[in-house]
């Protein structure tokens, strides 16, 4: 009987912090987006075939360089 008590209280709390984590989760927006999920990877293979942006130039940068080559 002892043993029905301990697995019966800890079902319990075991529920409720289940059902707390839950309502965390929900609350912090957790679930918000979970359509757009399945979309992230067709991004990223549209990300992988894009071309590289070029590295912005520093003013001057290019005199510089220009100067020192033989």
């Amino acid at each position: 009987m002892w043993t029905s008590w301990v697995l019966l209280s800890l079902v319990l709390i075991l529920g409720v912090v289940a059902i707390a984590v839950f309502v965390w989760a929900v609350r912090f927006g957790v679930f918000s987006d979970a359509e757009d999920v399945k979309y992230l990877v067709l991004r990223a293979e549209e990300d992988d075939l894009a071309p590289p942006d070029p590295l912005p130039q520093m003013p001057g940068t290019k005199e510089r360089n220009q100067r020192h080559v033989p």
